[in-house]
């Protein structure tokens, strides 16, 4: 099983759109753990997989690296991939 981590920022920006469904979303990447071909795959960065999950018309981006999952908003993945 592989270790999710959720960056603050988004973590905070979900709970404040979301509000009352924000637990759904959660869960909702959560089973990502669980099912690794869950998400769209957008491409491929120095061995680092970008996917998104969709949850009605919001798109929910994370990486894949080996056996961690990890969550980030728009921002930190454009500085990811610009750095």
């Amino acid at each position: 099983m592989a270790k999710i981590e959720i960056v603050e920022s988004l973590f905070e920006a979900l709970e404040k759109q979301f509000r009352q469904e924000a637990s759904h979303v959660f869960d909702l990447m959560e089973s990502v753990a669980e099912n690794h071909k869950k998400g769209k795959p957008l491409g491929t960065v120095g061995g680092i997989l970008i996917k998104e999950l969709r949850y009605k018309c919001f798109r929910i981006f994370f990486i894949l690296e080996g056996h961690k999952i990890k969550f980030l908003d728009t921002e930190e993945l454009k500085d990811l991939l610009l750095t």
